[in-house]
């Protein structure tokens, strides 16, 4: 079998990691692989798929990460950048393709809509913002020629096929290696020596870019509040800092007093050991499609205080989600405290190995409609 995969390129974020890690595994499984992308940007991602022998293509050339890889993809966009792609769909005659982004000009893609599949990874209402009113209509168009839509959970997957009047609308969660990232550990004694924390500190902390979205912000608020019960308490934040935002957290860090418990660590590729030596892992996201990091903290039997904004379906195990709209004293409470919300999810739902044998049953029966 031949499977293209598309996505704009592979920054280190979540939609990213679970390409990578699909296309890993689909190869493992014997299929033929291909990742197409606008633009390349070198990150550990992009190292590990080349250090796999997975091929990769690039619509335009240049660095998405400088201006003037930004500047170029925007001028492709007025040359025919779906062009490069037909001729891509022509040399490698994928079997399927399936997007995990919108291509410039998808609706002039020479490859049957029957075979074609689309991943939402972020909260519908904001990806269709972001696509625009054009796209979001040519979405509908190809909907309605047999495009299969894929949601992330049950819910979602209800969203997506009331917006766009289809039953055509697959339930495929993130998948996890979970066997890996249960292998990645640090104990308490090592992290903390790591980042300089004292070792009996209470270590709070988060995985994930410097972004707005992330509301990194809210947590300095929540730490001063458990600090009042453990003073000893620390926050470490892993993430890529983005338009300075770290600085942004420091200085309002600096305000509250709890500058000296912040620990800003950049961009990691020991993220999940990381995680592993946290006492209790906190995301305070104003928006979540579905939050892979959860996952990965419950997988390695942290416990997690989550923003309602994450789908209830992915708060599996030892988890407590609260609305943003909850005090920081309500927060802190949950954080130090033993409570945890009744389990509404099966965590083996997310093992790499089971989303993946689903996607390939998926796939091949793509294929057997074409052959019938």
């Amino acid at each position: 079998m031949r499977i293209l995969y598309y996505i704009y390129s592979l920054p280190v974020g979540g939609a990213e990691t679970v390409v990578a890690e699909y296309l890993g595994q689909l190869r493992q499984r014997g299929a033929q692989v291909l990742l197409v992308q606008d633009y390349r940007t070198e990150s550990f991602l992009t190292r590990s798929l080349e250090e796999q022998g997975i091929p990769m293509v690039t619509l335009w050339p240049g660095s998405g990460e400088s201006k003037l890889g930004q500047t170029a993809k925007k001028a492709a966009r007025g040359v025919g950048l779906y062009r490069r792609f037909n001729k891509v769909i022509r040399e490698f005659r994928p079997d399927v393709i399936h997007f995990h982004a919108f291509p410039d000009h998808m609706d002039r893609l020479d490859f049957p809509r029957s075979r074609m599949f689309y991943s939402f990874h972020a909260a519908l209402e904001r990806n269709l913002s972001m696509l625009g009113q054009k796209n979001t209509a040519l979405l509908q168009s190809l909907s309605d020629d047999g495009l299969t839509f894929c949601g992330l959970t049950s819910d979602y997957a209800k969203e997506i096929g009331a917006r766009f009047h289809t039953d055509r609308v697959l339930c495929i969660p993130n998948g996890l290696d979970f066997d890996r990232i249960r292998s990645q550990r640090y104990s308490r004694e090592e992290l903390r020596s790591l980042f300089g924390i004292p070792e009996d500190a209470f270590l709070l902390g988060t995985v994930g870019r410097l972004h707005p979205v992330k509301n990194q912000e809210r947590m300095l608020f929540i730490l001063r509040e458990v600090q009042k019960s453990r003073p000893d308490a620390r926050l470490l934040i892993v993430g890529a800092d983005q338009a300075g935002r770290a600085d942004l957290l420091r200085q309002q860090a600096a305000e509250l007093g709890v500058a000296d418990a912040l620990v800003l660590a950049g961009e990691r590729r020991d993220a999940d050991a990381i995680l592993a030596a946290m006492d209790c892992f906190l995301l305070t996201s104003l928006s979540e499609s579905f939050s892979l990091v959860s996952v990965e903290a419950q997988a390695l039997d942290v416990k997690c205080v989550l923003s309602d904004a994450v789908p209830e379906d992915v708060a599996c195990q030892d988890c407590v989600r609260l609305s943003l709209d909850a005090s920081d004293e309500r927060w802190a409470e949950a954080v130090v405290g033993a409570e945890s919300n009744p389990i509404t999810g099966n965590l083996e739902n997310y093992d790499l190995n089971t989303v993946v044998d689903r996607l390939m049953q998926i796939y091949r029966d793509a294929l057997a409609r074409k052959k019938s």
